[in-house]
């Protein structure tokens, strides 16, 4: 309810104090032309990367905060659901997130940028393993921070690339990355119905570092945000 109530103030706020349009010419959509360049961008070896690693870490990030409630309600945390409700504004942090990569993006190369913040995101699900409820939301918090980071790194870097076609580009990214969602986010729950906790976060673990392997790939024609 907080978040609508901010969200209404917010878009509010935008619809009275931002400028209006200057630049933008409305144009008829070629669906033809859309469609070359979803298929030019899938095999795209730079794009499969990014939509991969989109995948991967939104598919991570949607796992523990799907579950992560299960775990605070049982032994050894035992929290009431009214505390647990709470876990969700840890969203806040993504905030900062974005906007310590929008500083970094000035002066340091892109790839480094995201694969910074998904070393992060995995010391930040390791300490999920963690019985002490203060280091679970020290790491949750960390968490959170580097995934919004690398998301917007990502889709940054997924823009810049597409010098034609970019809504085309940052469709394919936004449809990956809801795919990820979808299927590691919901698939995660049998994997810990079936196991435990630690093999949950081990899982995702992997996951995360197999973004990171994608990221780490040779990346060619990347430049520092003006």
């Amino acid at each position: 309810m907080i978040i609508g109530i901010e969200s209404l103030i917010l878009g509010l706020l935008f619809w009275r104090l931002f400028p209006g349009s200057k630049f933008f010419n409305p144009q008829k959509v070629d669906y033809h032309l859309k469609i070359k360049q979803m298929k030019r961008f899938l095999t795209d070896s730079y794009m499969l990367r990014l939509y991969f690693v989109a995948a991967l870490l939104m598919g991570a990030f949607v796992s523990v905060y799907n579950y992560l409630t299960f775990r605070l309600e049982a032994v050894p945390f035992s929290l009431n659901h009214f505390y647990i409700a709470f876990i969700f504004l840890m969203y806040t942090f993504g905030v900062f997130g974005t906007m310590i990569t929008s500083r970094l993006s000035k002066r340091t190369e892109q790839k480094n940028i995201l694969k910074g913040s998904i070393l992060f995101m995995i010391a930040g699900v390791i300490l999920l393993l963690s019985e002490n409820i203060y280091i679970v939301i020290f790491g949750l918090g960390l968490f959170t921070l580097s995934f919004f980071a690398a998301h917007t790194m990502a889709s940054q870097m997924t823009a810049l690339r597409a010098k034609e076609g970019k809504s085309s580009a940052t469709s394919m990214y936004w449809l990956f990355y809801y795919f990820g969602s979808s299927i590691l986010g919901s698939g995660t729950g049998y994997l810990l119905h079936g196991t435990s906790w630690s093999y949950f976060i081990i899982f995702l673990i992997v996951a995360i570092l197999t973004a990171f392997l994608l990221a780490s790939l040779k990346f060619n024609n990347i430049h520092k945000v003006s």
